[in-house]
């Protein structure tokens, strides 16, 4: 590989690396949350916060880039997992937020704030 061409490699890398974590603040930012509750001492839970950090981070949560049924797949997966004792309508409120929030295919999703950030350049 030239020099030339390692050159457009790294600033290619380095461009996607902040494009990432400019995403990732977008999504982690305060505001930015829909479907969030007043928690004790008056500050915001989503509910991936309320249920699923019993078993996991969130960061294996956002990391996910996956269509709405999928995720919808993973909730009920999951929910056959020992601690999951999500009834019917905790399960739909999961699912809600990560398709407007999460889902590449979402309202509010991924996709949707990828084509917007692209429109803006």
């Amino acid at each position: 590989m030239n020099k030339g061409m390692m050159n457009k490699s790294v600033t290619g890398f380095s461009a996607a690396v902040f494009f990432a974590a400019v995403l990732l603040l977008f999504f982690l930012a305060p505001g930015s949350v829909s479907a969030a509750t007043d928690a004790p001492g008056g500050q915001k839970e989503t509910p991936l916060e309320r249920y699923c950090t019993k078993c996991h981070g969130l960061d294996r949560i956002y990391e996910k880039k996956d269509p709405a049924a999928k995720w919808w797949l993973t909730i009920r997966r999951m929910s056959t997992f020992d601690g999951f004792d999500l009834d019917a309508a905790e399960q739909k409120e999961v699912y809600d937020y990560l398709r407007e929030n999460l889902a590449i295919d979402g309202p509010g999703g991924r996709a949707d704030q990828l084509e917007k950030e692209m429109k803006k350049k």
